[in-house]
């Protein structure tokens, strides 16, 4: 890797911390992102490749074994499974489920409230808690906010 490029890529990360944190432009989900050669990377990733040199194969992915979405710490990140990744989100509270997620229009308390009600008209409640139909019914069926009890 061209060292201009790793310099570039260096200059927006803070590490005077544990946790190497990404200072530049983020993603809707949280995540570092980096530009090169027209095709923008995630910055922990990149900080993967740059230390690997190859990034683990299709199904395995990048993940953090720290908290931070912005570590691009090497020694923070390794490979493993979707599975893997998702528990480590559950133990960690990092994962955007429910209230967390940047476009949830419910609240927790709003969904369990719907499914208290789930006997009235669901195009009643879509009205009130101004939502789709669908929304509701997903809700209500559990297709959604499944995890909620």
């Amino acid at each position: 890797m061209d060292d201009s490029v790793v310099s570039r890529f260096e200059k927006y990360i803070d590490k005077t911390g544990e946790c190497w944190l990404w200072t530049g432009c983020c993603g809707t989900n949280g995540y570092g992102l980096f530009k090169l050669e027209g095709k923008m990377w995630i910055c922990h990733r990149f900080s993967y490749f740059l230390a690997n040199g190859e990034l683990p194969a299709p199904p395995l992915l990048v993940r953090h074994k720290c908290k931070s979405k912005k570590c691009c710490n090497p020694e923070h990140l390794e490979s493993g499974t979707p599975s893997e990744n998702t528990n480590d989100r559950l133990r960690d509270g990092t994962d955007s489920r429910g209230e967390k997620c940047w476009k949830a229009k419910l609240t927790e308390a709003q969904v369990r409230e719907i499914r208290k009600r789930s006997e009235e008209k669901q195009t009643d409640l879509a009205k009130e808690f101004d939502v789709t139909y669908h929304t509701i019914s997903a809700i209500i069926r559990k297709k959604t906010w499944a995890w909620l009890e």
